[in-house]
């Protein structure tokens, strides 16, 4: 992540490094089921470097409830996993990942 102008900037990186990055964070953090399930599928949806998906798109296309989508996201978010930021510009959070 890196400030320009005032504002952050987060850079895009291949599917391959984000893989690589979600194995490391799963063991490193030693993240349940749920939270690496939700790790995996943000990394996934972030072609861009970021990814902006509901928490409850996010539940739907983990099979987890609601309420497991956002503590899953709540931890990820607290470790520094990823960056979770609110926007006008859409309905739901924007999620980018820090290297």
């Amino acid at each position: 992540m890196s400030e320009k102008n005032g504002s952050t900037t987060h850079p895009k990186v291949s599917m391959l490094e984000r893989m690589n990055h979600w194995l490391a964070m799963v063991k490193y953090h030693s993240l349940t089921p749920t939270e690496g399930m939700v790790l995996g599928y943000l990394l996934y949806r972030a072609g861009s470097g970021y990814a902006w998906p509901s928490y409850s798109t996010i539940a739907k296309d983990c099979n987890v409830s609601r309420s497991s989508a956002i503590r899953a996201v709540t931890k990820l978010d607290k470790l520094d996993v990823l960056d979770k930021e609110s926007t006008d510009k859409v309905p739901s959070n924007v999620y980018a990942f820090i290297a």
